[in-house]
């Protein structure tokens, strides 16, 4: 059976930001040109977004892969792995819901992302470059932003209506990956998808781009996760300080 290898990047940055990390062998998908489809003319998510995302990339049952995403694109290869065979399953600043809902208060409070959509309309570089320093990076990473606000406020939309608390993944042993200062998405969130994939979770001195400046070492995990499988057959959290 045919192998493909697919990361999903996050909100309001190229996905090949992770190239470092991921290599030639995998396709990077821009969540930020797929999510505007993913809603109606209100911006109600549609209850079939993870099959509707399959069809937009020509996903098919007939073939194997390796799935991985940053963010918002790990929401969606977590998504995505309940309903493909999976290879492996690689997740960095992973969570099952970016906001707080009934049953699960481990997110943010969704004020946080309507507070950003209107912010958006009047002043979208000062958005972005608020973002992009809460991620970690010392300083703006595009002079200007290739996305629409209509895109950036679909991937805003879809952060606080995307729920995958009662997805369960056909795969087990994902590799995962946080930071332990992430303001974004809190430490517990990950624990959180690491239990319920029964999985690694791999805890860096760092902030939501865990990955920035420790592109060399998290490719090394992913390589050996992707070519050999991971031989970790429970939760278990290793706390490594870079």
């Amino acid at each position: 059976m045919h192998e493909r290898h697919l990361f999903i990047g996050g909100w309001s940055l190229p996905p090949t930001l992770l190239y470092k990390c991921f290599g030639i062998e995998f396709t990077y998908i821009d969540c930020n040109l797929i999510v505007p489809e993913l809603f109606d003319k209100q911006y109600n998510l549609y209850k079939s977004w993870p099959e509707i995302v399959k069809n937009q990339l020509s996903l098919s049952s007939n073939e194997r892969y390796h799935l991985a995403g940053w963010s918002t694109g790990a929401i969606v290869a977590f998504s995505l792995a309940s309903i493909l065979p999976v290879i492996s399953l690689t997740l960095i600043s992973p969570t099952l819901s970016f906001c707080r809902k009934d049953g699960y208060r481990t997110g943010a409070h969704p004020k946080v992302l309507r507070t950003m959509r209107e912010h958006l309309r009047s002043d979208p570089d000062d958005v972005l470059s608020k973002f992009h320093t809460s991620c970690g990076f010392k300083s703006t990473i595009y002079s200007s932003t290739p996305y629409t606000i209509e895109q950036l406020t679909c991937g805003l939309h879809f952060l606080e209506q995307a729920d995958c608390t009662k997805t369960t993944p056909s795969f087990t042993n994902a590799l995962l990956f946080h930071g332990s200062d992430d303001t974004i998405i809190p430490l517990k969130a990950a624990e959180m998808v690491a239990e319920r994939c029964g999985s690694t979770l791999h805890i860096f001195t760092g902030s939501h781009a865990v990955f920035h400046e420790k592109e060399l070492l998290i490719a090394k995990y992913i390589y050996e996760h992707t070519t050999k499988g991971s031989s970790h057959d429970h939760f278990r959290k290793s706390s490594t300080a870079f």
